[in-house]
């Protein structure tokens, strides 16, 4: 059972009791680095990190979001290949696993994942960009990303998600397939009954909240990581859990800037409720 870790002073102030309940920590890497020069440095979130590992002992996995996975060989990749070796180093990463989609398209950092097709050259694209990885990291996995659409069928995906994985790993997010079901009008059952889950070796559960007064049209679902998560992920974690024998852990995310002391309560909830069903 793990937990990944939030640059958030409130976050880490609260740390020695979220710690407690976890076996492994969750570091995304990019919200650890300072630019040096030409390269990436360690910031002083990286530094208080890789001292709660060692002072509670836990191990680390980490979990990033803009290598891009859809981008055939970005130019930045070149400047990160030297921070993820050093933090592969540092932190021990048990395994990494990275988001579907791109980050990087024109030379332009989109920040989130925008989808990808799900044809056989982008499927070709993500097995090379996750074989990249496997050389700083052994063992590497591509989580399912909460696409804000799709191009062509969202059944269509866990078949593609099985081609561009080859013999690597599926990080399931189940917050983000519940969150595109509702979005895009599907069944999350037929999309679990098409996935790999064979080859999945974490789990993600969070919460998310919808969009408010702002947004034009039909409410949309977010995956915004600042809530409980909800009873229908709960639901899709007890349906999915048997049938992934390759499973290594089931990971609880939070967004910083969403834990203040009346939220802690709900978090050592959710992960008390995760330990009792995971034993």
């Amino acid at each position: 059972m793990g937990l990944v870790l939030a640059p958030d002073p409130a976050w880490v102030a609260h740390a020695p009791a979220l710690v407690a309940d976890v076996d492994y920590l969750v570091v995304t890497p990019e919200t650890t680095w300072r630019p040096e020069g030409s390269t990436w440095g360690a910031n002083g979130w990286w530094h208080r990190f890789r001292e709660l590992g060692q002072r509670y002992a836990r191990p680390f996995v980490g979990h990033g979001v803009g290598w891009s996975t859809g981008s055939v060989s970005p130019p930045h990749r070149r400047r990160w290949v030297e921070a993820l070796r050093r933090d592969a180093v540092a932190f021990g990463f048990r395994w990494y696993t990275e988001h579907s989609g791109l980050t990087v398209a024109g030379g332009q950092h989109l920040t989130l994942p925008l989808p990808v097709p799900f044809d056989t050259g982008h499927a070709a694209t993500t097995r090379a960009a996750l074989d990249a990885l496997a050389d700083l990291v052994p063992v590497v996995g591509l989580e399912n990303s909460a696409l804000p659409f799709v191009v062509g069928d969202p059944l269509a995906e866990p078949g593609w998600l099985g081609r561009a994985v080859g013999p690597h790993h599926l990080l399931l997010d189940l917050h983000n397939l519940w969150t595109m079901a509702l979005n895009l009008g599907f069944d999350p059952l037929a999309w679990l009954a098409r996935a790999p889950l064979d080859r999945v070796i974490e789990l993600h559960l969070s919460g998310g909240s919808w969009t408010g007064d702002w947004f034009p049209g039909r409410p949309q679902r977010l995956d915004s990581h600042d809530t409980a998560v909800p009873p229908e992920v709960w639901d899709l974690l007890d349906h999915v859990l048997p049938r992934c024998p390759g499973l290594r852990g089931v990971t609880v995310e939070r967004m910083e800037g969403t834990l203040g002391d009346d939220d802690v309560p709900e978090l050592l909830g959710d992960l008390r409720r995760l330990r009792r069903v995971l034993t």
